[in-house]
């Protein structure tokens, strides 16, 4: 008998002001506030041997300069540890047009986020809603643009 098991390749994530919640004080948690226009589509695909992982990032409207562009570690709404330093370093960047786009590997993966450690286990922490990209500029350092990467279709 054939089985249709469903295993996502394609992880996309449509970036919004960043909406990461940080210590505050008095044990308290706070948003930082970030007023931007910024909006970014951003789309990691596996390929099927796990030894690549196709990153396209597309921003538009940022009220920085693009200077960074990361996968994080960690489920929505949670600050989390550097997976990839997609750009600058492993990728580059058409800072024109806004694109980011390229290939990652095994080399690629830094060893900031538990459970981390090749293309295999950022595809298996992006299943788990675990990952998501953060658009930094020169006006937001800790960045501008957040995006949890979900399943999709592809």
């Amino acid at each position: 008998s054939h089985k249709n098991n469903y295993n996502p390749r394609c992880f996309a994530a449509l970036s919004t002001p960043e909406q990461e919640i940080v210590p505050g004080p008095n044990g308290t948690f706070v948003v930082p506030e970030v007023r931007s226009n910024g909006f970014s589509e951003g789309v990691l695909r596996f390929d099927k041997g796990l030894t690549k992982a196709y990153v396209d990032v597309q921003v538009k409207n940022l009220n920085g300069t693009l200077d960074r562009v990361h996968i994080h570690c960690a489920p929505a709404g949670v600050g989390g540890g550097l997976a990839v330093d997609v750009f600058p370093g492993t990728l580059d960047a058409d800072l024109n047009s806004g694109i980011v786009r390229g290939y990652l590997t095994n080399m690629d993966i830094l060893a900031n986020c538990p459970n981390i450690n090749n293309i295999a286990s950022l595809k298996a922490a992006a299943e788990d809603g675990g990952l998501y990209f953060n658009i930094h500029t020169d006006v937001f350092p800790a960045g501008e643009l957040r995006g949890q990467l979900y399943s999709e279709e592809c």
